[in-house]
């Protein structure tokens, strides 16, 4: 009887419950794997958009900068300020626009129309105070072309639509001094050519 109560006893223990308390820590340590690996993904995709983005970013802020650095008149393009430029004393400096949107201008600054920077021009000539003088760099900037002064003959052809009409200061209305008819017009139309002597036309009258 003992036997049997100690088999009976052993029999009745239950299981080791190792292998279902092993299950729920793999599962856990599943998830956290997991967790790692979707950070990780998402910190590399932030790095491989975030650093393109900074550097495009950095791009347009250096070029809106110099833009803003040249409209301030911080700085010159090609170095080339009113400064720069010697001037002989007692000449007088005028300052033109580039592209020549304006006309020249007796204080340096930008051109109210393209905004690009007024250079200086002195005058051609002691004789001729219209004259200015432009030097290459502008010239070929603002694609100034020059020839040698020629006398010739400026034609034009016009075609237009228009109405010729009579001068009111050689018509006239002649009268007939005496009673009676045409009988026949001679100048019968509109801009016909009469010449001195010509008959204009017949007149019937009794009294004649």
């Amino acid at each position: 009887s003992d036997v049997d109560s100690k088999n009976t006893e052993t029999t009745q223990k239950p299981a080791p419950a190792d292998s279902t308390d092993s299950q729920p820590a793999d599962r856990a340590a599943i998830a956290q794997q997991r967790k790692v690996k979707r950070k990780e993904a998402r910190r590399w995709w932030i790095k491989l958009v975030m650093q393109p983005a900074l550097l495009f970013l950095c791009g347009v802020l250096l070029i809106v900068g110099l833009g803003m650095a040249q409209r301030l008149g911080w700085i010159t393009a090609g170095g080339s300020g009113g400064d720069n430029h010697p001037v002989a004393a007692g000449e007088d400096v005028r300052y033109i626009c580039p592209m020549m949107c304006t006309p020249p201008q007796s204080e340096p600054g930008r051109c109210p129309v393209c905004a690009m920077e007024l250079v200086p021009a002195s005058g051609g000539g002691s004789s001729d105070s219209r004259s200015v003088q432009i030097d290459p760099a502008s010239r070929r900037v603002a694609n100034i072309h020059t020839v040698a002064v020629t006398s010739m003959t400026m034609t034009r052809t016009i075609r237009t639509i228009g109405k010729l009409n009579y001068d009111e200061g050689t018509l006239k209305t002649l009268s007939a001094y005496v009673d009676g008819r045409l009988d026949r017009l001679y100048a019968d139309y509109t801009g016909i050519v009469v010449k001195k002597g010509d008959h204009l036309a017949l007149v019937y009258s009794p009294r004649l």
